[in-house]
């Protein structure tokens, strides 16, 4: 199976998750962790989780869905050593993180550019939304580091998206975030969570040496 290939099943399954997740989520009919209003969050405190040598800050703890990476265990044995997925919800505000340990010769050739915008455009889609535009921020030229921001008309509500993604060695982290764009503190929200993802395997690279 080529490298193609093999990025283009994972990026599948996850778009999978994804348009089952999206479409409670149009309803505003899926289970939440919390339902307090977003506002609740720009004051109260915040989590630390971790996956790997990452570490983020959340306004709620995440889970993990074990189902999902249960079901297609055999495509991901095939291309990493590890793999996990973690889920936020909140109302009208879902987070999405998937982590690969790849196996060698996938993160060497894992384009995150690729990835990044092609499950943008699959959640967004699957929120019916149209006219969608998905735009590249700081860093522009780094490989292992990528952040996309993305707007979108959709009815009867449009939805924001925001996507962090860091290859490091063989370690792929990839942060997918979508909230009504009507409400300003998810603006802030998701902001703050992007800011604060922290990259501690340089570290444990320097402890080592």
């Amino acid at each position: 199976m080529t490298m193609n290939k093999k990025n283009a099943i994972i990026i599948g399954i996850i778009g999978v998750v994804l348009l089952i997740y999206f479409s409670g989520f149009r309803q505003n009919k899926t289970n939440s962790i919390s339902n307090k209003e977003s506002s609740y969050y720009l004051t109260s405190p915040w989590v630390t989780e971790r996956v790997g040598w990452f570490f983020m800050q959340l306004p709620e703890k995440w889970t993990e869905n074990l189902e999902e990476i249960k079901k297609s265990q055999s495509q991901y044995d095939e291309i990493s050593n590890e793999a996990l997925m973690y889920e936020m919800k909140m109302k009208d505000f879902y987070l999405m993180c998937t982590f690969l340990d790849a196996k060698e010769g996938i993160a060497e050739n894992w384009d995150l550019d690729k990835s990044a915008t092609a499950m943008i455009n699959q959640a967004l889609y699957n929120l019916k939304c149209k006219d969608i535009k998905i735009e590249k921020l700081e860093p522009l030229s780094n490989t292992q580091e990528v952040n996309y921001l993305a707007n979108s008309n959709c009815s009867p509500s449009n939805f924001k998206a925001k996507m962090k993604g860091i290859k490091y060695e063989n370690k792929i982290l990839a942060v997918y975030i979508y909230y009504k764009q009507s409400d300003e503190n998810f603006e802030l929200i998701a902001n703050k969570i992007i800011e604060n993802i922290e990259n501690k395997y340089p570290d444990l690279e320097n402890i080592k040496n």
